[in-house]
């Protein structure tokens, strides 16, 4: 008799894609000790995710009887639509709050599941799997068990004014946290914060959800995260909707720019690194490891164990070495059985996607969309 692929990754037949996703993500980590029903998940997976795939499959279990699932936990998918309208209602309002609150920390773009939840936690703790910008954050289906946080270590905060002179220490080995610090800024803008790297002088890199919105002359501002200097952004590169990805023009801005790598060629479990302003004003960095590849829409994803909260939008990831990997962008957020909300993994957008930004014509500041959604603020 055929298995049902909806059955082994425990989800309804009408399941739409981040569902099949999340709950992917959440069987593999359940059965990672069982090769044989991790297997069974991932071919599950590459059937659900493949439409012409799963017409077929869908075809052939409505032949076989005894293999049909038509009630799915009827009840239960009762209560989850009764839970799942009170959750709406309450990020609708959610929503109307932060439209009126300014200036806001961003981290990231969100798929919209059914429910939306945010975890609580100590000040500098590391993440489990997710999105989130803006207030964003994508949802992971309940019953996951939490992570554990991985650690942040908090560095000096930013002066304002007067700034400090101060010399870029040299390189110590390994990863070097306050040496990459010197390439990384707090982006200020006036209906957005987060964080940016600079790539080359003048040339800042973060999401275009952190700034969007900011388009009156002064609006948007880059701070240097040691020194404190801060200098008005001029213009702007922009990728499409897709991709999240702003590169700002800043004359004058402190130039120690960091060098742009490569992510396509990691190994899954490479040491990962983050230097932001994530959870905070003030300047921390994490230690994880690349966990997975995730697709979302058209755009290849990096999903890592760093520490990850509002504010470390636009902030850099690192390899060992100090090059950048890509630009951290939101966090996904689960949901435990117990009803707990628990952060998850950091989302990164790839250095292979960012470097096209370099293609871009600049463009005044006074030209920047009014919302930048990136991937995360369409369904599947």
């Amino acid at each position: 008799m055929m298995k049902s692929a909806y059955l082994i990754l425990r989800i309804a037949p009408d399941a739409d894609l981040p569902t099949i996703e999340l709950a992917y993500a959440a069987r593999i980590r359940e059965l990672s000790e069982w090769p044989d029903a991790v297997a069974r998940c991932k071919a599950a997976h590459a059937v659900l995710t493949d439409p012409a795939k799963r017409r077929e499959h869908d075809r052939a279990l409505s032949t076989n009887a005894g293999t049909q699932i038509p009630e799915f936990e009827s009840s239960n998918r009762t209560r989850h639509l009764w839970w799942g309208l009170c959750l709406l209602c309450g990020a609708l309002l959610a929503v109307v709050f932060w439209r009126h609150a300014a200036p806001r920390q961003t981290s990231g773009g969100e798929l919209p599941l059914r429910e939306k939840t945010t975890v609580e936690v100590e000040e500098l703790p590391r993440d489990v799997p997710v999105v989130d910008a803006t207030d964003h954050h994508v949802e992971a289906a309940p019953d996951q068990t939490a992570l554990t946080e991985p650690s942040a270590q908090a560095m000096a905060p930013v002066v304002s004014s007067p700034p400090v002179k101060a010399e870029r220490p040299p390189k110590g080995p390994g990863f070097d946290p306050a040496y990459m610090a010197w390439s990384v800024f707090l982006i200020k803008a006036s209906r957005g914060r987060g964080s940016g790297v600079m790539i080359a002088p003048d040339r800042i890199l973060t999401n275009c959800h952190v700034i969007a919105g900011s388009s009156a002359p002064g609006s948007v501002q880059v701070i240097h995260s040691v020194t404190g200097e801060r200098v008005v952004a001029e213009k702007v590169s922009v990728l499409s909707n897709d991709e999240d990805v702003c590169m700002l023009e800043a004359p004058g801005a402190v130039a120690y720019p960091a060098s742009l790598g490569r992510s396509d060629g990691l190994d899954l479990g490479v040491a990962t690194y983050t230097v932001s302003f994530a959870g905070g004003r003030e300047l921390a960095w994490s230690k994880g490891e690349l966990l997975d590849r995730h697709r979302i829409g058209s755009l290849d994803l990096l999903m890592t164990s760093n520490y990850c909260r509002p504010g470390v939008s636009g902030g850099p990831l690192f390899d060992e070495n100090g090059r950048v990997l890509g630009l951290t962008s939101a966090h996904r957020v689960y949901q435990s059985a117990d009803g707990r909300k628990v952060n998850g993994e950091c989302v990164v957008v790839p250095a292979e996607v960012v470097r096209s930004v370099f293609n871009r014509a600049p463009m005044p500041i006074a030209m920047v969309p009014w919302r930048y959604d990136g991937p995360w603020g369409r369904t599947e």
